[in-house]
């Protein structure tokens, strides 16, 4: 079986998360999803967690909090879902060839938005213990590092 993790970075309220587009595996290529990646021989998903993120933004997260694992009906995938709170989003960096960038919270993503499509109901599940009322009630938007909402 292929695991994988998979992380929700958010600032202090919920109100903003980390994603990264993808341009693999084909059918993930140019969608926006959460930070994350293959769990290595002899590394549990925590540790793979930790690992992928700071590879992928430069910056070492820890409290990450395993919120929910999916498993494939024919067992050939896994996938530890993770979420971390009080992550300053603007010290996220690009290190690889796929673009991290954070965007304003939605308790469920836009229609219009290019996602995973899970990410429409995981996002919301993900930050739900930290939101703020109110938070999310319409789509996620684009924020720079510079706090300019696009």
């Amino acid at each position: 079986m292929t695991e994988y993790v998979l992380g929700f970075a958010f600032n202090r309220d919920a109100s903003s998360v980390a994603l990264i587009r993808k341009n693999r595996p084909e059918w993930q290529a140019g969608k926006w999803n959460g930070i994350g990646g293959h769990i290595e021989p002899n590394e549990g998903p925590y540790t793979a967690m930790l690992r992928e993120f700071h590879e992928e933004t430069g910056v070492e997260v820890l409290g990450w909090q395993l919120f929910v694992t999916l498993t494939d009906h024919l067992e050939r995938w896994r996938v530890y879902f993770y979420r971390a709170y009080n992550v300053d989003l603007h010290k996220l960096r690009t290190l690889t060839d796929e673009p991290v960038q954070s965007w304003v919270t939605a308790y469920s993503t836009h229609p219009g938005m290019d996602v995973v499509p899970n990410l429409r109901w995981l996002i919301p599940f993900a930050a739900q213990d930290q939101a703020r009322p109110g938070v999310g009630q319409g789509a996620l938007r684009l924020v720079d590092h510079s706090g300019v909402e696009g």
